[in-house]
């Protein structure tokens, strides 16, 4: 069984206004004593300027990992979708030492109540239950996951009609998807730029018929100032009740 112990946790952030990050740390730390078992929480920082983020300098808990200069300098010129498909694939290629899978959450959201222990229920029912390896788990949608009954796959996950699948606001990737999918999002979204990010994941999750959500998002989309990506959304779920959990 997977535990909060087995998970490590990335954040895409850059220093804009507001600066969503601060209001998604407080609530990921605020959602309940199991985030405090994860061994590492990693700020991925897409400039070199981390200063913003100098308050969490004595966490022991928080990484920060900001640009070097020779990677900011490659970057100029480049449209804001390239500059996060690098920094997208800075977190998937982040080094997670022997966990079994990797959250990663763009700054400007908010999660649930025991956020994680309701991402683990559904995780081990994917791969206890179900026996899946490789798959993408979004924790974040933009709509509803269970208007279809020919979807839903257990108790706490659904199949995403992948067709319609975009946005990485919250994202679990298992350690068994990490090398390809980086991988593909470095050639086709870095160092030759073909479409936006989610896109790559979605596409990349297509080949493996393996893409899949939580029955109700755990994160809210709240970055209502946008970088330059795409239109504000919100998931109509967010706010409904998650199944109960099983008693530890």
């Amino acid at each position: 069984m997977i535990m909060a112990e087995n998970i490590q946790i990335v954040i895409m952030t850059v220093d804009r206004s507001p600066q969503y990050v601060h209001t998604a740390l407080a609530s990921l730390f605020a959602s309940g004593p199991s985030i405090h078992r994860v061994p590492q929480i990693t700020l991925m920082v897409g400039q070199v300027d981390c200063n913003y983020l100098a308050p969490y300098g004595h966490h022991r808990q928080i990484q920060v990992e900001p640009l070097t200069a020779l990677q900011s300098q490659s970057m100029a010129g480049w449209r804001p979708q390239q500059k996060f498909c690098l920094n997208y694939y800075r977190c998937l290629s982040l080094a997670i030492g022997d966990a079994s899978g990797l959250v990663v959450c763009e700054d400007d959201i908010v999660v649930r109540d025991r956020f994680l222990d309701k991402l683990l229920a559904a995780i081990n029912e994917i791969e206890s239950e179900h026996g899946l390896r490789k798959y993408l788990l979004a924790a974040y949608a933009a709509y509803r996951l269970d208007d279809d009954p020919a979807l839903r796959r257990g108790k706490f996950f659904s199949s995403y009609y992948a067709p319609s699948f975009y946005g990485t606001q919250c994202m679990y990737y298992p350690r068994s998807v990490l090398p390809a999918l980086s991988q593909r999002l470095y050639e086709q979204g870095v160092t030759n730029y073909t479409q936006p990010g989610d896109m790559i994941v979605k596409a990349f999750g297509h080949e493996i018929n393996g893409i899949y959500g939580t029955v109700r998002s755990l994160a809210q989309h709240i970055g209502h100032r946008s970088t330059g990506l795409g239109n504000f959304h919100t998931s109509p779920t967010f706010d409904e009740e998650f199944p109960p959990l099983t008693p530890a």
